[in-house]
């Protein structure tokens, strides 16, 4: 909107309008700032969750607003969390209830009038910058939905380069570093820039604008200033009890507290734990600051009298309490939230202050449309209407907060109470306002049957339960067949195989291929096929070859289903690039997200000719566990051929970590007895013989590239 000679009617100030913009107070839209912490538990000074917390920037926006204590996430997990508050709707119903759940996959998530939408479509301009979604909609939503996507994203990182836990705690997640390197290097605080930025402008519109941080999410990485605030050696961890755990439903501790040896066994070594509360409280204050930033640039701009705050965490978090670092239970420490609302400065008449009614981050949405006048959302927002708690905390309230973890897991606030009932009926009743901590489970106590019945009645009668994907034992797929053809056509019936040398782009990434991969990513013709001559590893069509391309910038990949465990993988790979070596890489799902295996590095795409045999690639992923993993893009384009996972175990690696054949000269040298077979370029065997230990290959095979054959899989060798 324009900034100049405005005349803003409010009570107790008056601006002078220009009669071009002579639109009065009730016409006037207000703006949206809707800034949400990953993974912010009740640790702010002004909740009281931990009184060790520096959190000025957040004491002075609650100084100003409706403060929620007892506030609640639908879902203690970041993507389901994210995906209810956005559209409104429960993961009950949506069926989005993990981190897994991509919210392009479940219909009635992905064809919501997600919140930012209806902002959209009622004449806001709508703006993202970090972390809003975890997983996202499809990408037609995700236009519609926004008119500015830059600076979406951002990732997690930077991750930690220097250890500082013992050997046996250095995990990707609960780890830390104190950062020494530029600010910038964070996402949070170049995403947060923009926001400020775009407060800085002028804008015609009203806007909705969506800031995300990353922090205090874990890796526990901050600048090294904000660890100084904390001095390790006063750092108390949160209060615990000993035998905390023998009034809980077996099933809670089975499913929810798989972690608590590891977690003990932390807490019992020197001062680990107290290092990763410091750690993520100095990650709390860093984005903090970053959220003071934020508020000067409203309060200095010309929409700060305009402009509503709503700020929140995500979900809450444990910090040893119940032996568990993390969230996903339904404790109250992962589910309690903050949930601040602020109005703008032109309500001097607002009088700030606490609400102890319970409310539940779905009820943001419908909130919102009343707070600015906008036309409900029939049939679709489970939440109520909060705007009535905003103007007087002492409403009358009798609303519980129902939240959810996993099918048929629900967990029912009221007031002081919290009910929990697992999917196998078993249950917890706790009283908070004497028991904060949850430490005496009341539900099998008869003088209590009648709380346990009476909130008993709020939970829901039935949920989405989603098909258990399959568990597959061994992977192996060939992109250039007649049935990989047909289910492309399948799911993208424009589909027609594409001209030699041409690509048909943008596959559908919304469902899976064969009920179990998820592409995204080209399918692309070459000319000539890129043969290996290996048993079962020729390639379908001799004059021209399909396969799946990912992208040169790291967003395309292929996803395969659960296996039970992983051994070998082998990948047949052309690169796009003619004239420099690329990459890509290999991942794991983990409870939060993809963790990276190993960068797996490609040859440039001139050092094949047509009739060379592929670029074979392979790693030993060597995991006995059920285990997720796909293949992600990296810095050039990749063309796959075929893809190989063996079983643990069945391609030799038992506990070996990988293949420690190698060579010298002409001499080949292998870790264990046994078969080998040498192809060359042109896929034809040259030479096999068993070997003992090592090997002085003949001068007759030749020099150059070959392909080394073994019991631990198929890899290059370069004899000289």
């Amino acid at each position: 909107m324009e900034t100049k000679n405005l005349l803003l009617c409010g009570i107790g100030s008056c601006l002078a309008l220009t009669p071009a913009k002579a639109e009065t107070k009730a016409e006037q839209k207000p703006n949206v700032l809707f800034i949400i912490m990953d993974d912010m538990c009740d640790w702010a000074k002004f909740l009281g969750g931990n009184n060790q917390v520096q959190t000025p920037n957040l004491d002075r926006l609650a100084a100003r607003g409706r403060v929620f204590t007892n506030a609640y996430t639908a879902v203690p997990l970041s993507n389901p969390s994210r995906t209810a508050l956005m559209s409104g709707i429960q993961p009950f119903v949506t069926g989005v209830y993990n981190n897994t759940n991509e919210i392009s996959s479940y219909p009635v998530a992905n064809n919501s009038l997600f919140m930012p939408r209806h902002f959209h479509d009622n004449g806001y301009e709508t703006i993202i910058s970090g972390k809003i979604f975890h997983t996202k909609p499809s990408a037609d939503v995700m236009k519609g939905m926004w008119d500015d996507m830059t600076n979406i994203d951002g990732g997690y990182g930077p991750f930690i380069k220097n250890q500082s836990l013992p050997k046996e705690f250095q995990e990707k997640w609960i780890n830390y570093e104190m950062w020494t390197g530029p600010d910038t290097d964070f996402p949070d605080v170049r995403n947060s820039q923009k926001i400020i930025n775009y407060l800085n402008q002028n804008h015609s519109k009203p806007f909705f604008a969506a800031m995300g941080f990353y922090r205090p999410h874990a890796p526990y990485t901050a600048p090294k200033r904000y660890f100084d605030m904390y001095d390790l050696n006063t750092i108390q961890l949160p209060e615990t009890m000993p035998d905390d755990l023998n009034d809980i439903p077996a099933y809670a501790i089975n499913n929810f507290l798989k972690d608590r040896t590891h977690i003990a066994s932390l807490k019992s070594t020197g001062n680990c734990a107290q290092q990763l509360v410091r750690a993520y409280l100095a990650c709390v204050s860093f984005t903090d600051d970053r959220i003071g930033m934020i508020l000067n640039a409203l309060d200095n701009s010309a929409y700060a009298d305009n402009t509503w705050i709503v700020l929140i965490g995500d979900n809450g978090f444990h910090h040893t309490e119940k032996d568990h670092w993390g969230k996903s239970t339904l404790w109250r420490e992962a589910c309690h939230v903050p949930f601040v609302i602020v109005p703008p400065k032109s309500m001097t008449s607002f009088q700030p202050g606490v609400c102890s009614r319970t409310v539940n981050l779905i009820d943001i949405y419908p909130t919102l449309i009343d707070l600015c006048n906008l036309p409900s959302v029939e049939n679709q927002l489970a939440g109520t209407d909060i705007a009535p708690l905003f103007q007087n905390p002492e409403t009358k309230w009798d609303k519980p907060s129902v939240s959810t973890f996993l099918p048929g897991n629900f967990v029912v606030h009221l007031n002081q109470w919290n009910f929990i009932k697992y999917a196998n009926n078993s249950y917890e009743l706790y009283n908070t306002e004497t028991d904060e901590n949850e430490f005496f489970n009341l539900a099998g106590k008869p003088e209590y049957k009648y709380m346990v019945d009476s909130l008993a009645k709020f939970l829901p009668t039935e949920w989405y339960v989603a098909p258990e994907p399959e568990k597959v034992e061994s992977i192996s797929e060939e992109i250039s067949t007649p049935a990989w053809e047909a289910e492309v056509k399948r799911l993208n019936p424009s589909y027609a195989r594409p001209a030699i040398g041409t690509a048909f782009a943008n596959i559908n990434s919304t469902e899976p291929y064969f009920d179990k991969y998820m592409l995204k990513g080209a399918i692309v013709s070459t000319a000539g096929t890129p043969n290996c001559v290996l048993a079962g590893f020729t390639h379908e069509n001799a004059t021209s070859v399909l396969s799946f391309r990912l992208s040169n910038d790291s967003a395309g990949y292929f996803e395969f289903p659960p296996m039970y465990n992983a051994g070998m993988l082998t990948l047949h790979v052309r690169s796009g690039a003619p004239n420099q070596k690329g990459y890509i890489s290999v991942q794991k799902f983990d409870d939060e997200d993809w963790t990276t295996l190993a960068y797996l590095s490609t040859k440039k795409q001139t050092d094949f000719s047509a009739t060379s045999i592929d670029e074979i690639i392979t790693y030993p992923i060597n995991i006995d566990e059920e285990v997720k993993l796909r293949i992600q893009g990296g810095n050039k384009y990749t063309q796959i051929f075929r893809v190989d996972i063996t079983p643990y175990g069945v391609s030799g690696l038992q506990n070996i970590q990988q293949d420690n054949s190698y060579v010298y000269g002409r001499t080949l040298k292998i870790g264990a007895p046994c078969r080998i077979s040498l192809y060359n370029t042109l896929g034809i065997k040259v030479f096999e013989k068993y070997v003992e230990d090592e090997i002085l290959l003949p001068q007759s095979i030749g020099s150059g590239f070959f392909l080394l054959k073994t019991n631990m899989g198929v890899r290059k060798i370069l004899l000289k």
